[in-house]
């Protein structure tokens, strides 16, 4: 693990002095991953993956997925309503690439975001007479 002071230590030879990251690798005794990335401006002990990846199909199917539920839109009995893998089946009809993983993962949060779990529950509850 390195202390501030070597990184700095490193990030200034690399950078100000010109000198290469092999050189100072072989000085310090660091691994040249691990001077590059003093390098580069990373904070010690953080990763550099901080920000999520780009994911363009998912936001695609995400867009497909919400427009699909749109054209269900009512709630429906437990037997007919849409499941994730219906919808997949449905998103595959329709031309949109996508996995059925991903597929599942977005149902999942739409569902949540919808609330449809928690008045599906309360339904059922009331329809068997168990109260709320």
């Amino acid at each position: 693990m390195l202390d501030v002071g070597t990184a700095q230590s490193i990030k200034h030879q690399v950078g100000p002095q010109r000198r290469s990251v092999r050189a100072v690798a072989r000085e310090t005794g660091h691994s040249r991953n691990t001077v590059g990335r003093c390098a580069r401006g990373a904070e010690p002990g953080q990763s550099e993956l901080g920000r999520p990846r780009a994911s363009p199909k998912k936001r695609a199917a995400q867009a497909a997925l919400v427009a699909l539920l749109a054209d269900v839109e009512k709630p429906q009995e437990r037997k007919q309503r849409l499941t994730a893998q219906r919808a997949f089946d449905l998103l595959k009809k329709r031309g949109v690439d996508v996995g059925y993983t991903v597929v599942k993962q977005l149902f999942a949060e739409e569902r949540r975001r919808r609330g449809e779990l928690v008045a599906r529950t309360a339904l059922t509850h009331a329809r068997e007479g168990r109260g709320g």
